[in-house]
């Protein structure tokens, strides 16, 4: 980590075993704060160094597990993903209730906003990225809903993805090197994959997923449907969303004849539009 730091920071370190020392700890933390994330801390290294400007180095005013779920959450880690999307339904219910959006306002501003925060688009990079660790990510998350929400009701133009098909076109032209894809061809497997996958999960599996994605049950609530603690809860909706993504790689494999680690570069995408789609197909 030490290394990553120091080739993205702009300014000098006089006392390497100290910070050494200071991103172990943070590293720590993070994981011990979100147990169930993947090793990310090279990528998180070099992110934290931009958020700095002061020596000595001090990480104080940073919400430094926040920005670690980011950074995993950019990474498509899938418990990452999971963890994310309650932050995301927090903030939005706060933003729900100011504007008095109904379940269906709720959902769409959502949609909208999986696709800003954790899509790249040609000329920018995905809005989850400038999140600068000032503050905590739900407030953050709930300023932008509530800039997004302003603009809907303004009437300015938005890039939104109304429905299935529509999230299936944005991922219909993956860049997989040495291969060419036909359009509608990808978007039928696709399609086809999210179903077959989900026909073919465990019946707690679906349980977890048409609880936590139709009828918006938190972590604590599916902890008390199952009788189970909130991370045991957390650790098995996060096995259910690996099952199915898991579950869509090897149907578009097999459809597609292209081997699971050219798919691999597109799995991140499948991954954050999924919730999306999952409410559709289990209701």
């Amino acid at each position: 980590m030490l290394q990553a730091f120091l080739s993205h920071f702009n300014g000098d370190v006089s006392d390497t075993s100290t910070l050494e020392a200071d991103l172990a700890s943070v590293l720590t933390s993070c994981l011990a704060e979100h147990p169930g994330l993947g090793d990310h801390s090279i990528a998180f290294a070099e992110v934290l160094a931009t958020r700095v400007t002061d020596t000595p180095v001090d990480f104080s005013s940073i919400a430094l597990t926040d920005l670690y779920l980011c950074i995993a959450t950019l990474a498509g880690d899938t418990a990452a993903l999971v963890v994310f999307e309650g932050e995301l339904k927090t903030a939005l219910m706060r933003v729900g209730a100011r504007f008095r959006l109904s379940d269906d306002q709720r959902d769409e501003l959502a949609q909208e906003l999986l696709e800003r925060l954790l899509l790249p688009t040609a000329d920018r990079q995905a809005r989850l990225a400038e999140f600068s660790g000032k503050g905590s990510l739900v407030r953050w998350l709930q300023a932008v809903a509530t800039r997004t929400q302003l603009n809907r009701m303004r009437g300015k133009k938005r890039e939104v993805l109304p429905g299935d098909d529509s999230i299936l076109e944005a991922l219909a032209a993956p860049s997989i090197p040495g291969m060419e894809l036909n359009k509608g061809r990808f978007r039928s497997a696709l399609k086809a994959a999210l179903g077959t996958a989900l026909a073919s999960l465990e019946d707690q599996d679906k349980l977890l997923l048409r609880m936590a994605y139709v009828e918006g049950v938190r972590l604590e609530g599916l902890g008390r449907a199952l009788d189970v603690s909130r991370a045991t809860a957390h650790r098995r909706l996060t096995r259910a969303r690996e099952a199915l993504a898991l579950g869509v790689e090897k149907s578009m494999s097999e459809e597609l004849s292209i081997p699971r680690d050219k798919l691999s570069s597109i799995r991140r995408l499948v991954q954050s539009q999924v919730s999306v789609s999952i409410g559709r197909l289990l209701s």
